[in-house]
């Protein structure tokens, strides 16, 4: 009987250690992949609304009759504050940022405004 357990614990401790790899362990990009340009366009919204200067310095959100976005993506560099404007774009689900008012909205397009 003692020969069965001393034959045992090697290989339960190689399947454990097998088990607690690295590779086991998903990477932050597997988790929370960042859109690219091949991206499908049904992951696309449309958001309308004007566009104000966030709290703190540098952030603009897009205040909507549901509440506020803040803006990135090449799209929202050249809008302009007090505007309204409808823009195409993804809510970064996840995303931090300093404005800390509303969802991050990665604007990809602006349709009109």
């Amino acid at each position: 009987m003692t020969r069965t357990v001393r034959t045992a614990t090697p290989i339960i401790a190689a399947l454990l250690v097998a088990g607690c790899s690295p590779a086991a362990t998903p990477t932050p990009a597997e988790v929370n992949p960042t859109p690219s340009a091949t991206t499908p366009a049904a992951g696309l919204m449309t958001v309308t609304g004007t566009v104000v200067d966030g709290v703190e310095a540098g952030c603009r959100i897009l205040q909507t009759d549901t509440g506020g976005y803040v803006l990135t993506g090449p799209a929202a560099a050249g809008l302009s504050v007090g505007s309204t404007v409808t823009v195409r774009g993804r809510i970064q689900v996840g995303a931090l940022s300093i404005c800390n008012q509303g969802a991050v909205f990665h604007a990809v397009e602006v349709v009109s405004g």
